[in-house]
């Protein structure tokens, strides 16, 4: 299987103000997003495609190096608690995610994937601040894959749904009167 025949878990409902969609058919989207801004990969032979499951619209990273995405605005995360995506691969052992600061430069974290299965992941916002990154003004996520930070070159197919940002429920107190 060199590409996922069913498509990741749907995400759970969400109040709208505990979540910052980045590439999500269940949430509404940071506006203006580019979920391929070329940094200049095709050159290491990588390439990027949106990959269609029965209408369920993925993104797709081949022969990956390194890949980005520019969001439309600066999102601050700072009252969030986590990052999450869901990944599908057939080839590639891990995955770099970086939040891009646009103050204070990139930050990684590792996840090990699992092969042609989809990997939910969530990472927690203090995986990034705890290594100094301001998370007030994130404008960027890139994705390295394992064998190119090997210096391996660009290598193995990631495919990527859900890219979002969330905390737990808001909570309000809620009255009743008898």
């Amino acid at each position: 299987i060199l590409a996922p025949i069913a498509s990741a878990a749907t995400p759970p409902n969400r109040n709208t103000t505990d979540v910052i969609s980045i590439y999500s058919g269940a949430y509404d989207n940071v506006a203006g997003t580019n979920t391929f801004p070329d940094w200049g990969q095709g050159g290491l032979g990588s390439s990027w495609a949106e990959f269609d499951l029965n209408g369920d619209i993925m993104l797709q990273y081949t022969n990956i190096s390194y890949q980005g995405i520019q969001f439309g605005s600066p999102q601050d995360v700072s009252s969030i608690e986590f990052s999450h995506l869901d990944v599908w691969t057939a080839d590639a052992p891990r995955l770099e995610t970086s939040l891009i600061s646009a103050t204070n430069g990139e930050k990684p974290v590792w996840s090990d994937l699992t092969k042609d299965a989809w990997t939910s992941i969530d990472i927690p916002i203090s995986e990034f601040t705890s290594q100094g990154l301001t998370v007030a003004d994130i404008h960027q996520l890139k994705f390295v894959g394992d064998s190119f930070a090997a210096g391996n070159g660009a290598a193995g197919t990631v495919f990527i749904d859900n890219i979002y940002f969330y905390k737990a429920p808001s909570s309000g107190v809620s009255t009743l009167i008898v």
